[in-house]
């Protein structure tokens, strides 16, 4: 529980308007969307553009968790290129902070590897950029609504699914009681903790990393460059890691590695959580707890992102440790694969056998983007004698060695994915 001292962020709320769905039979539409987080979103921002009419539910009012966490905030080019082709691109570079060089450290402050990602870069978009991600979620919902092409419903939550041959029947609860709709294609963006998945028996188990970690949102007038700083074993957090980001509004994101025993309650105060950051700092130096929180990996994969007429994107379909940016951002590319396909089979110009390559191309990704991950928590939190020798070997050797700079595995941050294996890619 986060105490009132620490404020958060300052979000909109969105009105509940009754649907006309009260007052009629029921209703067929095209697309209905479950979560307006970012996959969501950027889905229903993706249809809009292709004058494909659809529904959005999401349970709250807002964007974001309620205005309480900055949640991901690092968003690679291939996602900032997906913005552009959405129209809120200009936005997004105008808000966030853009960033290329990433540093690993050991001690106070002696770098092991270094990397500048726009040296390799080919594309306008910066390599990454980073802003808080209820900013995203509020420009998409702005482009959403100018487009005009579908609808979002806020305060309105799954409580039922029938699957049906040819379509699925929904109903939705409101503040102002309940109501059936039938979607041709529902797509469930509603996060791990997806009710449509329990309804139709699809459930994962996610498994929960034995990690813990605690984010601290701060800001600060100290003149840092705009870089990412990981230290790998650092002396202000007992040997343990520390990752520092810059974000929009002048707000820093400080990540502190905690012991696995932990007390999540006791590391979330925020007086302890200061603490911790004058460590970092400086006790000299003024800075604002804008926001702190606990967080523990997860992960779960679905065996397969289409089940008949309900498809699954971002969390509801895959969840992996968000060491390297990679939860949001895939969400994001997994609206960009489902966009156009829908849209092709919407219009008659694609069969729905079509639809069978977003789950043969966007799973793999997320087994990949799971795999890079898992590497990354085994790196910083070795378990077992032998992971803990050769992380130690790595770090005194990367000083020197090229070799041993390439096995520094602090979160290798998210690329596109290539779909070597898909029905739609002919071979060379």
């Amino acid at each position: 529980m986060i105490e009132e001292s620490v404020s958060g962020y300052k979000l909109p709320r969105f009105e509940y308007h009754r649907p006309a769905d009260f007052d009629k039979t029921v209703q067929r539409y095209p697309v209905v969307i479950v979560g307006g987080g970012l996959a969501g979103l950027t889905l229903a921002a993706d249809l809009s553009t292709r004058g494909i009419p659809f529904i959005l539910l999401d349970e709250d009012d807002t964007v974001g968790v309620k205005g309480a966490s900055s949640r991901g905030i690092v968003y690679a080019q291939k996602s900032l290129e997906i913005f552009d082709r959405l129209g809120i691109y200009e936005k997004i570079a105008e808000k966030g902070v853009a960033w290329s060089v990433g540093k690993s450290l050991v001690g106070k402050n002696d770098i092991i590897y270094e990397f500048d990602a726009a040296k390799k870069s080919p594309s306008i978009q910066p390599p990454f950029l980073n802003i808080q991600q209820f900013y995203i979620e509020w420009f998409l919902v702005d482009r959403i609504n100018e487009l005009k092409t579908g609808e979002i419903r806020w305060k309105s939550r799954v409580i039922n699914i029938k699957a049906k041959q040819t379509h699925t029947c929904v109903e939705v609860e409101t503040p102002e009681g309940t109501y059936w709709l039938e979607a041709d294609w529902l797509v469930d963006c509603s996060g791990l903790a997806s009710s449509v998945r329990e309804r139709l028996g699809l459930e994962t188990f996610p498994e929960k990393g034995t990690e813990r970690w605690c984010i601290s949102d701060i800001r600060f007038k100290k003149d840092l460059p705009l870089e990412r700083w990981t230290w790998v074993e650092s002396p202000v957090n007992d040997g343990r890691a520390v990752w520092q980001h810059p974000m929009a509004d002048g707000v820093w994101r400080i990540d502190f590695q905690m012991k696995l025993d932990s007390d999540v309650e006791y590391i979330s105060r925020p007086d302890v959580c200061e603490e911790r950051v004058k460590k970092l700092l400086g006790h000299d130096e003024p800075f604002e707890l804008v926001w702190v929180g606990p967080w523990a990996s997860r992960t779960h994969l679905l065996d397969d992102f289409r089940h008949h007429r309900v498809l699954f994107a971002g969390d509801s379909a895959h969840v992996f440790p968000p060491l390297g940016a990679r939860g949001g951002n895939s969400g994001i590319q997994d609206a960009d694969n489902l966009g156009w396909k829908l849209a092709l089979v919407l219009k008659g110009q694609a069969q729905e056998s079509l639809l069978n390559t977003y789950s043969q191309e966007r799973r793999p990704a997320a087994i990949h983007n799971t795999n890079l991950a898992s590497r990354s928590v085994r790196f910083l939190s070795p378990q077992g004698e032998g992971q803990r020798v050769l992380r130690n070997a790595v770090i005194a050797l990367a000083k020197n060695c090229d070799f041993a700079q390439a096995m520094i595995n602090t979160g290798r941050l998210s690329t596109a994915f290539s779909y070597q294996n898909s029905d739609l890619v002919a071979p060379e």
